[in-house]
């Protein structure tokens, strides 16, 4: 999942987008990534800007098992709630290195970030692809 997602670091931002040179939105990511990485995911492409909270983790949990925050590992996919607090809205991938992989719509592209204390208020939730090692 983590070479995968890094290796659309720098693809531009598209909302809905599921191209890994032509653009990716940041649930495009994850799927590209997860099929990538060799996950069996149903990916569903028909959502607002904003995705329903509901309906974003319950489609998460369709393919993953939640796990404690503070048991996240490289390649688990973390949940934030952006732009409210509570309210979660983005995804990005938990790094080898205390880092995310994530598309950055303000920014225009995928991105690598420090998972910095900012970041980790953020947090929601983490999940682990099924048949994660």
């Amino acid at each position: 999942m983590i070479e995968a997602a890094r290796g659309m670091l720098g693809v531009p931002f598209r909302h809905q987008g599921r191209h890994p040179t032509a653009g990716v939105d940041c649930i495009g990511l994850l799927a590209i990534a997860a099929k990538t990485a060799g996950f069996q995911t149903r990916d569903h492409t028909q959502y607002g800007r904003r995705p329903v909270p509901s309906e974003l983790l319950s489609r998460i949990a369709a393919h993953a098992d939640e796990v404690p925050l503070e048991e996240a590992q490289p390649g688990d996919v973390l949940v934030f709630c952006i732009p409210k607090p509570d309210v979660p809205q983005h995804v990005g991938i938990l790094t080898d290195s205390g880092t995310i992989v994530h598309t950055d719509a303000h920014v225009g592209r995928v991105v690598e970030i420090t998972l910095s204390t900012a970041w980790r208020k953020r947090m929601h939730s983490a999940w682990r692809m099924r048949g994660a090692a």
